[in-house]
């Protein structure tokens, strides 16, 4: 392993510890600002440990907000996974059991970023794209943030990694039963961890068929293997809450798009997704730097992603086509969403998230000339300035 990925790794994993140690629970005066979703989900696993059974979720975000409960209609298996660590957590060091789980979320997430540098280096294979999308992957907002919490996009990351890499194996050798096994088992996790991975669920059967026009069968079975093996959880959803997909009971009271607020929301929409997309620590952002910053921040993104896109077309059309096809089925739940609830938080495109930093590695790789010191100097800085920020607490 190269020098510059160990690097990378060990600078990934002191991000997660500090603010894995730093972030509080609940909001408090703090450098690092809490997230508000945390305790509710740890409120889930901790109702896990005490009764032994799934909880059922009774208020909405805007209405159990002091309960911290709103988070119980979720996919159970990032829940169950880390029950474990907060038993060891109670038994060993009774009253940090946050720490414990946190700890989990963190192994998730480092997970995927390697899962994502080794997939990159095999099937691309440039070794300094590679290591861009490491860096990415372990350094920039959404994984550091959610990787250092107890949520269950930490596991959704990790899967969404694990996926992208089946995909670039799938394009790159074909598909056996046993890949094709596989990869059916990444997407069942993916459903039973969090329903927003539905919406990338038609890009496994798109990769089969692009691979090869005789996997129709293959590509059928990618469907209807994991729909069957969700129904269980959305009958559940059905018969407690009358819906399968129960976003009412999650968000709370519809907010629709309507003629009075359009251009408020589509503006509103589209400055947090960019904000959110590189530095999800909104408590942080304002002060002397802010306009500076984002304007900064959000015209890089756009340039190096459409650079990187371009190039993508160039090089690998195939891998340009499902690239294109997971992010635009993201970008459509996003949009549908978003039209009946005001959910404009980048972390929403979790599922599609290696797609898009693979863009913006191959946008700046190109730009620079494929000098990889540069590169990575680049998407240093692009990572490092928003946490001038932080200035705003000190």
């Amino acid at each position: 392993m190269k020098i510059e990925v160990k690097a990378l790794l060990i600078a990934g994993l002191l991000l997660r510890a500090v603010l894995l140690i730093c972030t509080p629970l609940i909001e408090t005066p703090s450098v690092i600002p809490y997230y508000n979703d945390e305790a509710a989900h740890l409120n889930y696993v901790r109702y896990l440990a005490n009764h032994n059974q799934l909880p059922v979720q009774s208020q909405s975000i805007k209405d159990g907000i002091e309960k911290a409960g709103f988070e119980y209609y979720q996919a159970p298996l990032y829940y169950l996974l880390v029950r474990p660590f907060f038993d060891l957590g109670r038994n060993l060091t009774p009253g940090h059991e946050l720490l414990w789980v946190r700890i989990f979320s963190m192994f998730f997430t480092m997970a995927g970023a390697l899962i994502f540098y080794r997939s990159i280096l095999r099937f691309i294979p440039d070794a300094s794209i590679a290591a861009s999308s490491l860096l990415l992957a372990l350094l920039s907002g959404i994984p550091a943030r959610f990787g250092s919490i107890v949520t269950n996009d930490s596991l959704l990351f990790a899967l969404s990694c694990l996926f992208f890499a089946l995909i670039l194996q799938i394009l790159r050798d074909g598909c056996d039963w046993r890949l094709f096994s596989a990869g059916v088992m990444i997407v069942i996790a993916g459903l039973w961890t969090k329903a927003s991975f539905i919406v990338i669920l038609p890009i496994l059967p798109i990769a089969l068929l692009m691979e090869s026009p005789r996997s129709s069968l293959k590509a059928l079975l990618s469907l209807l293997i994991p729909l069957a093996a969700i129904l269980p959880w959305y009958l559940r959803n059905y018969d407690l809450y009358g819906t399968v997909l129960p976003l009412s009971i999650g968000f709370g009271q519809s907010d629709p798009i309507n003629a009075a607020n359009l251009l408020w929301r589509v503006c509103h929409t589209g400055i947090y997704f960019v904000r959110t997309f590189i530095f999800p620590f909104d408590q942080l952002w304002g002060g002397p730097f802010d306009t500076m910053i984002w304007v900064l921040e959000g015209l890089a993104l756009l340039a190096f992603i459409l650079w990187g896109t371009m190039a993508l077309l160039k090089h690998d059309l195939r891998l340009f086509r499902v690239g294109i096809l997971a992010v635009g089925c993201n970008l459509l739940s996003y949009l549908l969403l978003n039209r009946t609830y005001f959910q404009a938080e980048a972390r929403l495109f979790l599922p599609a998230l290696p797609f898009i930093y693979l863009a913006l590695a191959i946008g700046v790789d190109h730009l620079t000339g494929k000098r990889k010191n540069l590169t990575f100097a680049i998407l240093g800085l692009w990572v490092v300035l928003p946490w001038l920020e932080i200035l705003n607490k000190l």
